[in-house]
């Protein structure tokens, strides 16, 4: 054989090498994206993990835990591409020549979303639906409402969705293995007066329910939305230990403060071809507003809500053994979550 057909050989064996250690990587880390560590369900007191779907574990690898397009203009433009495919969510499914039942029920297939009669805790039926983002941010039939079944706790769940709880701001970057994990620069005015106090990180996976509500009753002090012109990463948990979404993600911050000045800010964040964040038009600074409010909704996708506080809070009496063994709990809109300087327990 000629040098040229060795030199030929060796750079196709070394091709394959490579190949195969890429393919190899892609599986461990598609594998460890699918299987995210379990949390469990305050409703049935068992363990759950969130359905990933495999082609959507693999987009989030590549372009989220391996950022083969890094973070500049040519990752803008995929994620402008990307959110277009949504903007139909919008469209009557009549005018698409789709079947609301149909198309609702995939959803629900893909998602995880029980189906079950006796489970469906929804206003409409899946044939009544007229879009897919009305669908997507669907309301409760009344007698399941947060507003009909609110806890007693001062701070109330905003949303349904799976809890990550610290016992203050200050350890989320050692908690998260991200140093740059702050609230500075998030838009809260008078960061500084939360960082020594419990928070919690709220995940709401694509199967949950979408709209979030008033965490406490009070007067808004602070309602924005922020870094609307960037399209946002994904919020999924892995993501946390290399990109502080607080700042990162288009987001609205929302603060309410009750009589005695104490203050719950909730930071709400848009995720990947989610990015519509739909507050309530009638959500304005110096409004009252009653604990377990509907304040707004996302539209397509998982998301993520930050909730913090100016004075010490207690986490509800039934969470604390969960988070003490280390442990994410699910719990949904308007149960107890907290409350200030005192235990209590619904």
């Amino acid at each position: 054989m000629s040098m040229k057909g060795n030199l030929g050989a060796i750079v196709a064996s070394s091709l394959a090498v490579s190949a195969g250690l890429l393919l190899r990587k892609l599986y461990k880390d598609v594998t460890l994206l699918r299987n995210p560590k379990p949390y469990v369900d305050m409703e049935t007191k068992k363990e759950y993990q969130e359905t990933r779907p495999l082609d959507d574990v693999i987009f989030h690898v590549l372009l989220f835990k391996w950022r083969v397009l890094g973070d500049g203009w040519l990752f803008q433009l995929v994620l402008k591409r990307l959110n277009s495919s949504f903007q139909t969510w919008d469209v009557p499914f009549a005018e698409l020549g789709q079947d609301a039942e149909t198309e609702v029920l995939k959803f629900c297939k893909r998602w995880g979303v029980s189906v079950d009669s006796e489970n469906w805790l929804w206003s409409k039926e899946p044939k009544e639906y007229e879009t897919m983002n009305e669908w997507f941010c669907r309301r409760f039939a009344t007698e399941h409402s947060p507003e009909r079944n609110l806890g007693s706790a001062s701070v109330v769940m905003p949303a349904t969705a799976t809890v990550t709880w610290f016992q203050n701001v200050t350890e989320m970057p050692r908690i998260l293995k991200n140093d740059r994990f702050t609230i500075a620069g998030v838009g809260i005015p008078d960061y500084e007066e939360y960082m020594s106090h419990s928070c919690a990180l709220l995940y709401l996976e694509p199967a949950d329910y979408h709209c979030f509500h008033m965490t406490m009753a009070g007067k808004i002090v602070k309602c924005e939305l922020l870094n609307q012109n960037k399209y946002s990463v994904t919020v999924k948990p892995y993501i946390l230990s290399t990109i502080n979404i607080l700042r990162r993600n288009r987001r609205a911050v929302v603060v309410v403060e009750d009589k005695s000045s104490k203050r719950i800010a909730m930071v709400i964040i848009g995720g990947v071809t989610v990015d519509s964040i739909r507050l309530d038009p009638a959500l304005q600074e110096g409004q009252n507003v009653n604990k377990g409010q509907y304040i707004g909704c996302f539209a397509r996708g998982g998301s993520s809500i930050a909730v913090f506080s100016n004075h010490t809070l207690n986490l509800d009496s039934h969470l604390s053994p969960v988070v003490a063994i280390g442990k994410k709990f699910k719990l949904s809109v308007g149960r107890s979550l907290a409350s200030f300087n005192e235990i209590v327990s619904d």
